[in-house]
């Protein structure tokens, strides 16, 4: 038996029911485990997602006790406290914070705000079963001695009324009368007044008198209602007369009925309703009157239904979320038949974040639910559609027609999305990604399947979109290899697994050596030597870069400082950036550190920057190289002509030196185009007062063209290789002198 199933339940910390709770959270998590919690110790339990769905369930029926998340999106947990206490209708009701953040501050918060008690997360289930059982029984006990005081009040109110009356017989039968009329116009006002329906009949249900609440609720004016059966206003479909029977046998016998029924409107609609319909007897006990009043329920009845329809789906889309679909998904795991094919298909819009970016959150929604119709109208009824986040939707999808058939489902839903979506003033183009998981190869729950499908729907991204891509064991295998490469990533530095190698740039005219580029080597002791080409993508991709280019930098320096005082090496050094770190507004004070704790001087170091990293924030690159420029340091744009940057740009950015691509450097003689692209690469270079270094030579041939068309540097294998820096100046002729 687990701790919370052995803490005192709420029917032994008191008599009586157990109570209602409504549970406030806004992670779907905590609001399910505290509804099966409270619920297996038989309280009724409400809950709401957010603060102004608790607002308003708690102004429609007031619970026992709120249990209240304190960090909620839009309103937090104390200013639905706040809101809770300053409504004498609510003040009373024990509010207990809920929190992950135990501050000592927020603890005060909470209690100045109204709270009574403070819970931190992770949940206790036996805290808070306990805590919950002991304030209930608080506020409980609290309404008993207000009750208590009440019931005292009125028997010295009574006693009080006893002697008025005694003083009143004595001063004779008309003064008697006046205090009878008098008490009588009163109970007449309270009746005409009291804002809940009001109605009163004689011992066989015949009406008598309604109050004005009875007519505005019902639509009957009291002169179509009296003297009507009292059955006028019941919904006979929903009540027999068994129910009648048993409404007259109780009243008689305990004076008194209190439930649930069906009323009917005079325009025929129905509602239900809580009722209450007491005796009224005469000297003799012998029953005369009926007294009955009611209250609608059905707006409270549509708050809770729109409650739990939130709680079940995304509010975004009115699709499921993930709780209700796995629910379904369990019942597909029940009944799937032999033969058919249950596929789980992961869809994601191609450059959603643009639609953000340049139209706003407003339109983005508005493809989100445009594009959640689509999918919906593409699959049959028993399918199911949710979204899974952001732009990513998933669909379970049952057919009987095997791949064949899934395949027809996914080319639907592309040719409804691969399109142009118009919506008000909207008009954008859109595209997608699928993924498609099979169960049970590929997953045998609902989380696995969903996660092989979002890999293949990664694959099918990186591939272009234009294709779906089915889960295979070889993405799986693809996928962790990446996720151990980038968790060993995280400790690569600190591990001293990295290493810097260096490549000579020569003279075109000379042939001697004038600089050097700094290439990343990584070597983890288990692993081997990893290819720059595979992890320095990952690198960008998780962050890790921004340590990594960090460290690069301050090694590159001091490298540099450590050739100069030995009196060899090259002149210059080029360092890679990356466009993570091209980005970064403490670039030009990382640089600035790593020069000055090395003691180089600034034109010594070159950074080099690829093409397509220069488009990213055009104007704040210009901003940051120009600041680059104006310390001194030199600026190379490495693999020019593969990027798509403007001329128009490119004049703007302080450049020192353009590198040729080593892809044109390659086809030189075997691509008739590629000796026009290099001599239009060195014409324009020049033309902008820029040197050229042209990389990837590794023919005589190339080098003796490249030389010929005034190309300035050279780098290449033909050339030099990388090599360590402690090798570096010996094989290339920089020994000290």
């Amino acid at each position: 038996m687990r701790p919370e199933e052995q803490a005192l339940s709420p029917r032994q910390a008191h008599e009586g029911p157990p109570g209602e709770v409504l549970v406030v959270d806004d992670t779907a998590e905590s609001l399910a485990y505290l509804c099966e919690l409270l619920g297996r110790q038989g309280y009724a339990v409400r809950s709401a997602p957010d603060g102004e769905l608790a607002l308003w369930t708690v102004r429609n029926s007031p619970p026992d006790l709120v249990l209240l998340d304190v960090r909620m999106p839009a309103m937090d947990g104390f200013e639905v406290c706040r809101r809770l206490k300053a409504d004498e209708r609510t003040a009373g009701i024990p509010v207990i914070f809920l929190s992950a953040h135990v501050e000592r501050h927020d603890k005060a918060r909470a209690f100045r705000s109204g709270a009574v008690d403070f819970i931190g997360k992770p949940l206790a289930g036996e805290e808070v079963l306990q805590r919950v059982a002991t304030h209930i029984a608080l506020a409980r006990a609290t309404k008993a001695l207000a009750r208590e005081k009440r019931t005292l009040e009125e028997r010295v109110r009574t006693r009080t009324e006893a002697l008025e009356r005694t003083v009143a017989a004595l001063r004779g039968e008309i003064a008697s009368r006046v205090a009878a009329e008098k008490r009588l116009r009163l109970i007449a006002s309270a009746f005409e007044v009291s804002l809940s329906p009001m109605f009163i009949t004689d011992a066989e249900g015949g009406i008598l008198a309604v109050n004005p609440a009875f007519s505005a609720a019902m639509g009957y004016p009291p002169a179509a209602c009296v003297g009507q059966d009292i059955r006028l206003i019941i919904d006979a479909a929903r009540h027999d007369e068994g129910f009648f029977r048993l409404l007259r046998e109780t009243v008689q016998a305990e004076g008194r009925w209190t439930g649930e029924l069906w009323c009917r409107r005079q325009d025929g609609n129905q509602f239900p309703c809580l009722a209450a319909l007491v005796a009224v007897r005469d000297e003799d006990e012998s029953l005369v009157n009926h007294v009955g009043v009611f209250h609608d329920l059905s707006e409270s009845r549509d708050a809770q239904t729109l409650i739990e329809f939130l709680t079940h789906h995304d509010p975004l889309t009115g699709l499921p979320n993930r709780i209700l679909v796995r629910d379904r998904f369990r019942c597909i795991e029940d009944d799937a038949q032999p033969g058919e094919t249950v596929a789980v298909i992961c869809v994601n819009l191609n450059r959603f974040r643009d639609i953000n970016d340049f139209f706003g959150y407003g339109a983005g929604n508005q493809v989100l639910q445009w594009v959640a119709g689509q999918i919906g109208d593409c699959v049959p009824p028993r399918d199911t559609v949710f979204r899974e986040a952001g732009d990513e939707f998933v669909l379970i999808h049952r057919d009987d027609g095997g791949l064949a058939g899934v395949q027809s489902v996914i080319d639907a839903i592309q040719s409804r999305l691969n399109t142009d979506m118009s919506c008000d003033e909207l008009t954008t183009p859109l595209s997608v990604s699928v993924g498609v998981a099979l169960y049970p190869d590929d997953g045998a729950t609902l989380d696995a399947l969903i996660a092989s499908a979002a890999l293949a729907m990664a694959r099918a991204k990186a591939q272009g979109g234009r294709d779906p891509v089915f889960f295979s064991a070889g993405l799986d295998h693809a996928a962790r290899q990446r996720f151990d490469l980038a968790r060993r990533l995280r400790h690569g530095v600190a591990r001293g697994e990295f290493a810097l190698w260096y490549q000579p740039q020569v003279d075109a005219a000379s042939g001697r050596i004038v600089a050097a580029e700094a290439l990343l080597r990584w070597h983890p002791a288990d692993l081997g030597f990893v290819s720059p080409a595979r992890f320095i993508p990952i690198a960008e991709e998780t962050g890790c870069i921004i340590d990594i280019g960090a460290w690069v930098l301050h090694t590159a320096c001091a490298q540099i400082a450590a050739w100069r005082a030995a009196g060899c090496g090259p002149r210059r050094v080029a360092v890679n950036l990356s466009a993570r770190q091209l980005v970064r507004p403490d670039l030009c004070a990382t640089v600035a550190r790593a020069m000055q704790e090395s003691g180089i001087p600034p034109d010594s170091l070159e950074l080099e920057i690829t093409e397509s990293s220069l488009m990213d924030d055009v104007p704040r690159t210009i901003a940051t190289l120009r600041e680059l420029h104006g310390m001194g340091v030199s600026l190379s744009l490495d693999d020019f002509g593969t990027g798509y940057s403007s001329l128009s740009y490119l004049k703007r950015f302080p450049i020192d030196h353009l590198k040729i691509d080593q892809s044109f450097v390659s086809a030189l003689f075997e691509e008739p185009d590629a000796e026009a692209i290099v001599r239009a690469i060195i014409g324009l270079a020049h033309n902008m007062r820029m040197d050229v270094i042209a990389e990837g030579v590794e023919t005589d041939a190339q080098r003796r063209f490249l030389a010929a068309q005034g190309c300035d540097l050279l780098q290449g294998y033909l050339l030099g290789k990388p090599l360590p820096a402690d090798a570096f100046p010996h094989a290339h002729g920089h020994a000290p002198r």
